[in-house]
């Protein structure tokens, strides 16, 4: 096993999202978060160098310099900024940087020193690399419609500066470039056939082509046609026709909205690829008649996915991509696979091992799949996804200890179920599921407990959710799992935030809301320990094997080791009196993930918010190493079973990285380094928006906006038992009204992950339909009279349980418009602004109530009420007030 990284999925909308140095090894590959993974190609293996953000909002294009050996170019938001990278092996070094108008949106080198830039408003400019001096063309917008965005170019092989020039309506021109005069001469305009058909790829003849084909190009269009036109008169010569077109086909249809990219294979044959994952060569040696025929590679490109990368190196190297997240590299011409490198398609929340086969590792990704990973070859592992139609993210795993390939999965809507690796398919998704945000915390197998009698080979399924220990015992879909709540905790105030088996199975400890750790043996449940922690942990892993004490070899030490924000907590939980060994001390961010080593017994690893993952020594309580390449919170962690000096990290920024436990990227007591925005950019992106400048921090998906909401709960249930009950109902409030919204804006789950696309979000109608729908109690009168449906407030009110004088006093302030009660509504609204922590749904309707719309939207923006906020904004038509604000606060994050 060697260490490597699996990347994010490519972004298909950026040009060239795998760019191959012609003049050195190195393969970039732009993702779909922005980031650039770097790895080097040697020796038919990938060895990953680095990645980074060339651009903190997207990334558009990028190049390679054709001669000039690890110099990058990319193109990107915001500032619509070109960077000219420098890279020498894992260090990425900006070179030179300047800014266009739009945003860039195409690029190639016309000469080793001239590079030629088209943005989204149909503007082309040159940058000299000799003096750094950027120009735009003096005829510089060729297409007649205006803002026409340039979508590719390309470069004659055999004539000096020639460009052929794509826009987005369709239209292709044909021009020489004069650097002299700097302007560009169009020669022809190659109109589509049909309105609104895209130019996939273009493609000059082959540099080694015989004269007669010298002055050709070759076209490719979105709705499967390839076109050959003589550029010097700019007549069709020919075409070939990749589908089949039929009288019912339009061009909305996926068919003919497919990218067909194109590459040489020799001087006769180029290659496609088309909307089945099949790969195409076109026999190019007739130009009036094109062949086809099926490339036949094995195993094959894509899984029916349609391919959207094709790139061949130095003629003897094919590297494709396509929607089935694979990128694949082919010898030429023996078509044989050399090597393959599977995308993440979302973050990664879950990383287990199989105790039945060390070799195999289960992924759980956000994006409802879910993954295995073969650490068995000798060479690169192989990572593959078997499932992927889990309608909601995938939150925890777990293997059967006993039965192969049988692992169980929890999900962020609520729901347990199983899922066997060796058939493909979910045998068991059980009906019932938790309700309570973040739910559930945990699954995992262990033994029947209660019981009289020890059975090894009977493994139990268990979930916390909700605050309690729940047991399935029957594989049936409707069956209901025991509530193990009251025989576990000994409190009935208190819930139950996690639990987990020792190695042997010998002992459960439980955390409870109440700060204490809960100690039973097993199968008994009889009470061991119970030992205040004065910590609210989320997270607990039990050593993998049972350590013998130094004093004494007959008794057993159980180490356990859990979160407490920033810090790790080690417990020793067979001592009663001592038993927190050690407090380690070193993340700046919350800890969401903990590993223990399972051959070094002292080997503790922890990744944290703070993007780090560090390596511990428990024993001295001091860090060994600091990892840094991710470039997001980490949110998985594991050491290989099999080889216990790697480690597998999965985290937010979609990637998975394996790491040797040797290789020390950042020293325990050096800085660490920040991912920020350059000062120049910072000072840019707040000139361009007028705004002041204010500090925000990257804003957690909704994954973590649930985790911190159930952990606030938890906390003010807890502070309100020991205050006499006397607790703020904010959080909660908040809480269930945000969990309201979410579900009112996205009911069907679908859109989940995609905050930031407000183009997801139902209108006004819609959304009051689906608030009639509801059966809401007290928020149902708020809802209502948000939406303006004042007579159903009134008929609800009137017809409703509201028995508390208050109550019905403030709806008879809002619903009276006359002036007499002016002055007691001006009390009323001071008084409840004053007190707003304990009347949060008045304190908005009466915000609503004095049209302080804009206000109301800022403070719960600025207190993260995101979706009550777009709630909110709909029923008040003001969408238009916040759309700024909630696309710079949130990240886009990848969807299915």
């Amino acid at each position: 096993m060697m260490a490597t990284c699996f990347p994010g999925v490519l972004n298909p909308f950026c040009r060239q999202p795998i760019c191959i140095s012609s003049c050195s090894d190195q393969v970039a590959l732009a993702t779909s978060s922005s980031l650039v993974y770097l790895y080097s190609f040697s020796n038919q293996t990938f060895s990953f160098l680095t990645k980074f953000s060339p651009h903190s909002k997207s990334l558009s294009c990028m190049i390679f310099h054709p001669t000039i050996p690890n110099l990058l170019v990319t193109g990107g938001a915001p500032n619509s900024r070109i960077v000219l990278w420098s890279i020498d092996g894992k260090t990425v070094q900006k070179q030179a940087t300047f800014n266009l108008q739009r945003r860039p949106n195409a690029l190639v080198w016309l000469s080793d020193e001239e590079l030629i830039i088209g943005d989204e408003h149909g503007n082309i400019y040159r940058w000299s690399k000799t003096d750094q001096k950027l120009n735009k063309f003096i005829n510089q917008s060729l297409s007649e419609k205006q803002n026409d965005e340039v979508q590719l170019f390309s470069i004659a092989n055999r004539q000096k500066f020639i460009l052929a020039v794509a826009f987005k309506s369709g239209l292709i021109y044909i021009c020489h470039v004069d650097l002299e005069k700097n302007q560009l001469n169009s020669l022809h305009k190659l109109s589509p056939d049909t309105p609104n058909s895209i130019c996939c790829s273009i493609q000059f003849a082959h540099v080694d082509c015989s004269l007669e084909r010298s002055t050709l190009l070759y076209i490719s269009y979105g709705y499967g046609c390839i076109k050959v036109c003589d550029y010097t008169n700019g007549k069709i010569l020919g075409q070939l026709m990749l589908i089949k077109q039929t009288k019912n086909m339009n061009m909305h249809d996926l068919r003919s909205k497919t990218y067909y990219p194109l590459a040489w294979i020799d001087s006769d044959t180029l290659l496609t690829g088309n909307i089945d994952g099949h790969l195409i060569k076109i026999d190019v040696r007739h130009s009036s008649h094109l062949e086809k025929s099926l490339f036949n590679v094995t195993p094959p490109v894509s899984g029916g996915k349609p391919v959207f990368a094709i790139v061949i190196k130095d003629g003897k190297t094919l590297f494709t991509y396509s929607y089935n997240r694979k990128l694949c590299v082919y010898e030429l011409p023996s078509l044989t696979l050399i090597n393959s490198l599977v995308s993440i398609p979302g973050s990664i929340n879950a990383i287990q091992a199989c105790p039945l086969q060390t070799s195999c590792i289960a992924l759980g990704v956000d994006t409802g799949n879910i993954g295995v990973l073969d650490l068995s070859s000798a060479n690169t592992p192989s990572l593959s996804f078997l499932w992927q139609s889990i309608p909601a993210d995938v939150c925890h795993l777990a293997w059967h200890t006993v039965r192969e390939g049988r692992i169980a999965y929890s999900t962020r809507m609520g729901h347990v179920a199983l899922y066997d690796t060796l058939t493909g398919r979910s045998r068991v998704v059980y009906d019932w599921k938790y309700t309570q945000p973040g739910s559930p915390t945990n699954v995992l197998w262990g033994p029947l407990i209660p019981s009289f009698t020890e059975d090894r080979t009977l493994a139990i399924l268990y979930s916390i959710g909700d605050g309690k220990l729940h047991r399935w015992d029957s594989p049936e879909k409707n069956c209901l799992p025991a509530d193990l709540t009251a025989l576990v905790n000994e409190s009935s105030t208190s819930s139950i935030l996690n639990a987990a088996f020792s190695d042997d199975q010998k002992y459960i400890s439980v955390i409870c809301s109440d700060s204490t750790l809960l100690i039973r043996s097993c199968p008994s449940l009889s009470s061991v320990h119970r030992l205040s922690i004065n910590c609210l942990p989320t997270i607990l892993q039990y050593h993998p094997r049972y350590l013998l004490s130094s004093v004494d070899v007959s008794s057993k030490q159980y180490w356990l080791a859990v979160n407490n924000k920033h810090n790790i907590r080690v417990i020793d939980t067979a001592e009663s009196n001592s038993c927190i060994l050690k407090d380690l001390q070193g993340h700046t961010g919350d800890i969401e993930c903990l590993a223990w080593s399972p051959s070094i017994d002292y080997l503790l690893a922890s990744g944290s918010q703070d993007k780090t993952i560090r390596l511990w020594n428990v024993e001295t309580g001091s860090p060994l190493n600091i990892y840094i390449e991710h470039s997001d919170a980490i949110l998985s962690l594991i050491f290989s079973s099999s080889d216990s000096n790697y480690i597998l990290s999965g985290s937010r920024d979609q990637s998975l990285h394996i790491w040797h436990i040797e290789q020390q990227t950042q020293s325990s007591d050096q800085a660490l380094p920040t991912n920020t925005i350059d000062e120049e950019e910072e000072i840019e992106m707040n000139n361009n928006s007028g705004s002041k400048k204010r500090h925000t921090k990257p804003r957690p998906n909704r994954a973590e906006r649930e985790k911190k909401r159930a952990a606030k709960t938890t906390t003010n249930e807890m502070n309100g038992e020991q205050n006499g009950g006397l607790a703020s109902s904010t959080n909660s409030t908040m809480n269930e009204l945000n969990s309201l919204a979410y579900r009112l804006l996205w009911p069907s789950e679908t859109d989940r992950q995609s905050i930031s696309d407000l183009s997801s979000l139902p209108d006004k109608t819609c959304l009051i339909e689906r608030i009639k729908q509801q059966n809401l109690n007290d928020f149902i009168y708020h809802l209502l009279y948000w939406s303006g449906e004042y007579a159903q407030l009134s008929a609800e009110l009137c017809q409703g349980k509201l028995t508390s004088s208050p109550h019905l006093f403030f709806w008879m302030t809002i619903l009276n418009s006359s002036n007499e009660i002016q002055s007691l509504y001006d009390r009323t609204f001071n008084w409840i602004s004053e007190n707003n922590e304990n009347h949060m749904l008045e304190f908005i309707t009466m915000m609503v109530k004095a049209k302080r719309t804009q206000e109301l939207l800022e403070y719960l923006i600025n207190n993260d009420h995101i979706e009550t906020s777009l709630l909110l904004a709909i029923l008040l038509e003001c969408i238009d007030q916040i759309r700024d604000r909630i696309s710079n606060s949130t990240p886009i994050e990848e969807t299915l």
